[in-house]
């Protein structure tokens, strides 16, 4: 472990400052990780309407509201709007 001193006289360790940032990297790590893997769990994920590939969590991360390949704005998979027509009840005829 070296020793060195700074401006004030006082000794810092560098090897607690080496060790401090490597946890902080490896906490961050973690913390994206564990972020990604919440969001691939996730069932209502946002889709391209031509090529229906999910968005992924980097494009969620960067907000990136547009599919790479067909420039295409992502929707949700299923909207009430799309499923109205099925639990809509068809009209009775009279007579």
């Amino acid at each position: 472990m070296v020793i060195l001193d700074d401006w004030f006289g006082c000794a810092t360790v560098c090897g607690a400052v080496q060790a401090e940032a490597k946890q902080l990297a490896h906490t961050r790590d973690l913390e994206r990780r564990r972020a990604e893997e919440a969001y691939n769990a996730r069932v209502d994920k946002k889709e391209c309407p031509r090529c229906h590939v999910p968005q992924s969590y980097a494009e969620v991360h960067s907000k990136t509201k547009k599919c790479e390949r067909c420039n295409l704005f992502y929707r949700p998979k299923k909207s009430w709007v799309s499923l109205l027509f099925v639990f809509a009840v068809p009209p009775v005829a009279d007579g």
